[in-house]
């Protein structure tokens, strides 16, 4: 896809400076980047690549919901394949991104996903419930045990057995891969 884009301001600091920092702090770094350019910024990555955040619910609800063959962001994402694998949704365009998004929509979407809400509720309370009064938590942890319990019950239909226990253990490898700031 080619064309003349008027891309927003962003930071003109070394890629390999700006990776530090989203790496060891995340947080701090994409709210620096709202904070100095406003809510959709250009980053250039390796070999003069653009790379544009968008932080508005509206931007990213466009482009969720774009014709997948207006975007690429399959090819801009490959540097991420080590985390989700090469044939991660994330790393997809064209049509098989398409074919690939349509298996994982119906178990994630309106009334499925209401439907999980007690599901998610349960979840919840067990994980609250292993809290100990009076000691501190890292909450981030108890989130991520809800995300990945949720994950394995939603998706993956698991509830006990061995095949829950591999891929808790996979899916909590990949968390860890993930800075804790």
């Amino acid at each position: 896809m080619q064309g003349i884009y008027n891309l927003p301001d962003g930071p003109k600091m070394p890629l390999f400076v700006r990776l530090m920092q989203f790496i060891f702090q995340p947080l701090e770094y994409v709210e620096g980047l709202t904070k100095n350019y406003g809510d959709s910024i250009t980053v250039w990555g390796e070999k003069g690549t653009p790379i544009v955040y968008f932080t508005q619910p509206q931007a990213l609800q466009q482009i969720f919901t774009a014709d997948a063959s207006c975007l690429d962001a399959g090819r801009t994402n490959r540097g991420l394949s080590f985390l989700f694998g090469t044939n991660s949704l994330l790393l997809l365009d064209g049509e098989r991104h398409q074919r690939q998004r349509q298996l994982l929509t119906p178990p994630l979407h309106g009334d499925r996903m209401r439907a999980y809400g007690e599901t998610i509720r349960t979840i919840t309370r067990q994980v609250i419930n292993s809290w100990e009064i009076g000691k501190p938590l890292v909450i981030r942890e108890s989130m991520q045990e809800i995300s990945l319990r949720v994950i394995l019950r939603v998706v993956f239909g698991l509830n006990e057995g061995q095949r829950l226990e591999e891929l808790r253990q996979l899916l909590s490898s990949l968390l860890d891969v993930i800075p804790n700031n």
